[in-house]
């Protein structure tokens, strides 16, 4: 059962939310208004979506939604009330899955929660992948400028540097993976002598 946080703008709005999401077979673990210090709340009690309701989100909200978007990233749901196409899209950029104008409707509440958990996920997966890459591409640049160092140190070639990292890295204890850590450590080296 997806576990939900409610915000919403004004009191009376929140218990038509809740009971829809109910019916549709989700927890709601609290409803805050948005006037109260909700991002906390993120942290406390780990819900798997935030579902907004508000007239329309401002450049404070948004803010909000991308401190969440980076510490703890999970599906947000805006159903606003009013239609604005650079809200909308500055919403989706701050870390917004589903943005809908003219408020909620139960019937559909369930397809669109759906939608929303689907994009975060695509989001998600592209958003680790973008990180092993660059991860990936810091220690090819590490292991570079090492096997640089020694090459031009040791009057090396590229492999015989490449080779004399992996020792150091097996005579570390450490696994070939970490190669990079080791040229990180010799770069370190080097620029002291410098």
């Amino acid at each position: 059962m997806p576990r939900v946080l409610v915000i919403n703008e004004c009191a009376e709005h929140a218990g038509r939310l809740q009971q829809a999401l109910l019916e549709n077979g989700h927890e709601v673990l609290a409803t805050r208004l948005l006037s109260e210090q909700w991002i906390g709340q993120i942290e406390a009690v780990q819900p798997d979506l935030v579902v907004m309701d508000i007239a329309l989100p401002d450049t404070r909200l948004l803010d909000q939604i991308r401190t969440i978007s980076s510490q703890w990233p999970r599906p947000v749901v805006i159903f606003a009330d009013q239609d604005d196409s650079e809200i909308m899209a500055a919403a989706v950029d701050a870390g917004v899955h589903a943005y809908v104008v003219d408020g909620f409707d139960g019937r559909r509440l369930g397809s669109i929660l759906d939608v929303a958990v689907a994009r975060f996920r695509v989001y998600q997966t592209l958003r680790d992948e973008l990180d092993r890459t660059r991860s990936s591409l810091r220690e090819r640049k590490l292991v570079d400028r090492a096997k640089g160092i020694l090459m031009n140190k040791r009057h090396w070639s590229e492999e015989r540097a490449y080779r004399a990292l992996q020792k150091m890295a097996m005579d570390q204890n450490r696994r070939l993976a970490d190669v990079a850590d080791v040229a990180e450590r010799l770069i370190e080296m080097s620029e002291l002598f410098e």
